[in-house]
C-alpha cells in the first residue's frame, strides 16, 4: 500500500495540536486551609468550589477547588504540586511562608482578628493556674504568641496550665463551652465566651498565596485581579479581598519570640554649671542630670 506523505504530516501536525490542547486544559488547583476562621467545613467546601469556579473563568482554565482539614492535607497536595493557588490562614503564613502573597482577605469584624485568652466567665490569671488552656492546632508558633506576645513572657504557660489542643478553633472553643477546658486561645469576638484579659494580639488574616513559582506573569495578574473582584463569602467571617500585604505576618512571627529586656546607657550632655553659682563664687554646686533618660529599654 502506498503511503501518503503530506496526509501523514497533517496528521502529525494533528496529534501536536491535540497534545497541546490536553497540556493546556490540565486543571489547575486552589486549595483553602485557614483553620483559625470559625467556619464549618462545608462552608469551605462551598467556598472553595465557588472560588475555582471564578479562577475558571478568568484564567480561561479548569480550575479544581480543594478544602482541607488538616495541615496535613494540606502539606500532601502541596508536594503533589495538585495545587497552583492557596487561601491559607495568618497562622500558616507567620510559620513560615507558602507562596507569594497576592492579595488579603477582608473579614466582617476586626476583633475576628484580636485575639486574647477567653473563659465561660469572668475570672483572673492567677485562678487559672493549674487549670485546663485548650489552645487550636494552627502552627509552631501559637505557644510562643500566648507566653510572649500576648503574656509577654511573664509566665510559662506550661507550668501554669495544663494544656489541651484541638484540631481547629471551632473545637477548642467548644471544649471551653463544654466544661471540658477552662481557658481557651481564640478571637474575642468568639460567641458565648468574655475575655479575661485587657491585652489582646492582632492576627492578620488568611491571604490568597501564589502556590507554583511557574506561573506565567499574565496568570499571575489575571488571577489576582480576579480574587480581588470575587464577590464570594465564606459564612459570616470572610467577605472580601483588598491589596495583598506579606509584611503583617512577619510582624506576627515577631511577636512569638521572647525578647529579653535590656538596659543600656544613652549618651548625655555634660553637666553644666548654674549660671547663679557661676556668679557667686563662694558656693558652686553641679546641675545633677535626671538619671531617668540615661537608661533606655530597646
Amino acid at each position: 500500500m502506498r503511503r501518503c506523505p503530506w496526509l501523514m504530516t497533517v496528521v502529525a501536525a494533528g496529534l501536536i495540536l491535540s497534545g497541546s490542547t490536553v497540556r493546556a486544559q490540565t486543571p489547575l488547583g486552589v486549595g483553602t486551609y485557614a483553620p483559625e476562621l470559625p467556619l464549618n467545613p462545608y462552608e469551605w467546601f462551598s467556598y472553595a468550589q465557588a472560588l475555582a469556579q471564578h479562577l475558571s473563568k478568568a484564567l480561561g482554565v479548569p480550575v479544581q477547588g480543594f478544602a482541607y482539614k488538616s495541615s496535613g492535607d494540606f502539606q500532601r497536595d502541596l508536594k503533589a504540586k495538585r495545587i497552583q493557588f492557596a487561601v491559607l490562614g495568618g497562622f500558616n503564613l507567620a510559620s513560615g511562608r507558602t507562596g507569594r502573597v497576592l492579595a488579603s482577605a477582608k473579614l466582617a469584624s476586626r476583633r475576628t482578628r484580636q485575639w486574647s485568652l477567653l473563659c465561660k466567665q469572668r475570672t483572673y490569671l492567677a485562678a487559672l493556674r493549674g487549670k485546663v488552656l485548650q489552645l487550636p492546632s494552627l502552627g509552631p508558633l501559637v505557644n510562643g504568641l500566648v507566653q510572649n506576645g500576648l503574656l509577654g513572657g511573664n509566665i510559662n504557660i506550661t507550668r501554669h496550665f495544663k494544656i489541651a489542643r484541638s484540631p481547629s478553633l471551632t473545637s477548642a472553643a467548644e471544649a471551653v463551652r463544654l466544661g471540658q477546658a477552662d481557658a481557651v486561645f481564640g478571637p474575642v469576638d468568639t460567641k458565648g465566651l468574655v475575655t479575661i484579659l485587657r491585652r489582646s494580639i492582632t492576627v492578620p488574616p488568611p491571604a490568597f498565596v501564589l502556590i507554583d513559582p511557574g506561573m506565567s506573569a499574565e496568570q499571575i495578574k489575571k488571577a489576582t485581579a480576579a480574587v480581588l473582584s470575587f464577590g464570594g463569602k465564606a459564612g459570616e467571617t470572610l467577605v472580601g479581598w483588598g491589596e495583598g500585604n506579606a509584611a503583617q505576618y512577619g510582624k506576627l512571627a515577631a511577636l512569638s519570640k521572647r525578647r529579653p529586656l535590656r538596659m543600656v546607657m544613652t549618651p548625655t550632655a555634660a553637666l553644666r554649671l548654674k549660671h547663679g553659682d557661676i556668679i557667686d563664687a563662694r558656693v558652686v554646686k553641679l546641675e545633677l542630670p535626671d538619671l531617668d533618660p540615661l537608661f533606655a529599654i530597646p
